[in-house]
Order: C-alpha cells, then structure tokens, then sequence
C-alpha cells in the first residue's frame, strides 16, 4: 500500500482500499475507508 502511495498511484490505492473495505463489511465512508484515506492523505505530506 505504501510503495503505491509513493508512487502516486492514489487511483489504484484506493481502489483496493474500497475493495478490501468491502470484503470486510464495512460500508463506504465506513471507518476502515476513512482511516486508508488518512493514511494515504499523509503519506502523499510525507
């Protein structure tokens, strides 16, 4: 996840993240969703 965030490649991360988010049941704008999107916002700071 990391390697893509550095790359730039926000689309494809946060693709999985949905996908991933939604094989575990949590529903978009859900709190896995939110915290991926944090995670990402930061590493793109960083």
């Amino acid at each position: 996840m990391r390697a893509m965030a550095e790359s730039g490649n926000y689309v494809t991360l946060l693709k999985d993240v949905a996908l991933t988010a939604d094989l575990l049941g949590d529903a978009p704008g859900g709190e896995l969703v939110e915290a991926a999107l944090r995670f990402a916002a930061a590493l793109r700071r960083a």
